[in-house]
């Protein structure tokens, strides 16, 4: 019973100290971090859209799933073999630009970088007091407000569109 539990601990063990190792070998960056996650934001919603849409086409169905399959082939070993190279070029440019703000701090006088703390500080302070929730709020407001005439607008639209022949 002893070795039961030792041989299937051991293999949760070995996940385990792989994930410690990806997670040393993936260097985070520093300055452009916000690039990383706007670009997979973006490429989520482009697969939310090609979802939809290749839900929607129905009559389409099997000419998208031909042509996908068709992409696939020809695309799938250069996206295998260049795949890495966004997130390399992005490091690059990031430790470039750690090397640029490093000799740029060198060169700016103290009084610069005090002031440059109390700015950040007040940025701090001024989002823990809930400006950024109130004009949240506002959108959330604003939204709510204009959710049902959106909703009436595209309601209209998709009846036309039904009504109208398909090519």
């Amino acid at each position: 019973m002893i070795a039961k539990a030792q041989s299937e601990s051991q293999p949760q063990q070995q996940l385990a100290g792989e994930n410690v190792n990806n997670n040393q070998n993936v260097q985070q960056l520093k300055y452009l971090q916000f690039v990383q996650f706007a670009t997979i934001h973006a490429l989520m919603r482009c697969a939310i859209l090609y979802s939809y849409a290749k839900e929607r086409s129905s009559p389409l169905k099997t000419g998208v799933d031909t042509v996908e399959e068709a992409v696939k082939t020809v695309i799938g070993p250069v996206y295998d073999k260049f795949h890495q190279v966004p997130v390399e070029l992005l490091k690059y440019v990031d430790r470039k630009v750690d090397e640029s703000v490093s000799e740029l701090d060198r060169h700016v006088p103290t009084n610069v970088k005090k002031v440059l703390t109390q700015a950040r500080s007040i940025v701090t302070e001024v989002r823990r007091a809930g400006v950024v929730e109130s004009a949240s709020g506002l959108a959330k407001t604003v939204y709510s407000k204009y959710e049902p005439k959106a909703e009436v607008y595209a309601a209209r639209e998709e009846r036309k569109q039904e009504s109208e022949p398909f090519l």
